[in-house]
């Protein structure tokens, strides 16, 4: 029965290994994932070669732990799902060779699922209200697009970033004044104790299109006025991330700093998203990808946009194999699976 197919999903796109057996289309029988942020925190961002082993570490226990969470057999899965693009090279091939190993093994369908995509659909595991079309901003440390999206496989791309990512920006901040990493989250959280209209930040126009976004060299400016102006005025010794309510003067200028920063990505991307609602005015809004968890910009879209908004929980918002298996089981219903020779692409496009 439709109910009770089984879509085994995996992800290893970058440095999240996760696991996730969905029955149906909702159901999440099992969801599993190891977060590599441990073992990249000391070099300040992603390393492939790291991430890849940490893979096929990994993949095997996670594998084992779902089946296990389930309470299943192998041969009760009836299909195979893997993020096979965008992401690092090394990393893609550990999850679709073990997907495609385990679709041969287990004579199943395999499907090849694009990273992106597996966003886009995330929002559908919460909300099942949820229809075509909608536009959906798809905001993550390697993606920032606004996408038209119509139905399953069909994406118009109305608007994107021309160099960094949104989430890139937030993390190379966050390490330049010390956060750690990764730094979004940490931002989020001081942000709440500055002013975000305390520092005003220029913005790049990008001739491109309307929705077409820039953020380089907003990282530009605000590299420049944290270590011409503020930077100075921080007290040695104290580490950044500690800095609290009572950190005085120079920990409010701090707290400033970080949430007018904040303030300046997050009006951008909702600036587009605005230009691009003007057209679709009908139509709901979802929010996906990691920087979607962030709650200055849960709570700005709120404000600011007056259609239905979807926001996933956010364990579906970063990284998650649930979505992959997702999206695997609409194009199973649809009769579209993947050959298995097939090969993963570090970059691609909807």
């Amino acid at each position: 029965m439709l109910n009770d197919f089984i879509t085994l999903g995996i992800e290893t796109s970058c440095d999240e290994t996760a696991m996730a057996l969905l029955r149906g289309d909702r159901e999440i029988l099992a969801h599993a994932l190891f977060s590599q942020i441990a073992l990249h925190e000391r070099f300040g961002g992603v390393v492939p070669e790291v991430a890849s082993r940490a893979h096929l570490e990994k993949s095997f226990p996670l594998l084992e732990a779902v089946f296990s969470q389930a309470g299943i057999v192998p041969r009760q899965v009836d299909a195979v799902a893997a993020t096979h693009a965008p992401g690092l090279i090394g990393c893609l091939l550990v999850g679709t060779t073990l997907a495609k190993s385990l679709a041969l093994a287990w004579n199943k369908p395999y499907i090849g699922v694009n990273h992106i995509e597996g966003h886009i659909h995330a929002a559908f595991l919460d909300h099942p209200e949820l229809t075509y079309p909608f536009l959906c901003l798809t905001i993550s440390g390697g993606h920032t697009a606004i996408y038209h999206v119509t139905g399953l496989g069909q994406y118009t791309l109305l608007g994107q970033t021309v160099d960094d990512a949104a989430g890139e920006v937030l993390d190379k901040i966050a390490r330049l004044i010390g956060l750690g990493y990764p730094g979004g989250p940490i931002i989020d959280r001081l942000a709440t104790l500055g002013n975000p209209k305390a520092f005003a930040f220029s913005r790049s126009h990008v001739k491109r299109g309307p929705a077409y976004m820039s953020f380089s060299g907003l990282k530009t400016a605000a590299r420049r006025l944290w270590e011409t102006e503020i930077a100075a005025t921080q007290a040695p010794g104290i580490p950044l991330s500690t800095c609290g309510r009572g950190a005085g003067e120079r920990g409010q200028t701090m707290h400033d700093f970080i949430a007018s920063f904040q303030h300046a990505v997050i009006d951008e991307l909702l600036a587009k998203l605005a230009v691009v609602v003007r057209d679709y005015p009908n139509e709901a809004v979802v929010f996906s990808g990691g920087v979607s968890v962030n709650s200055y910009l849960r709570a700005l879209a709120k404000s600011r946009l007056s259609m239905p908004l979807y926001f996933s929980s956010p364990r579906y918002c970063t990284d998650n194999a649930a979505m992959i298996a997702y999206v695997g089981r609409q194009y199973v219903k649809r009769g579209q699976t993947t050959p298995l020779a097939v090969a993963p692409q570090a970059r691609a496009v909807l």
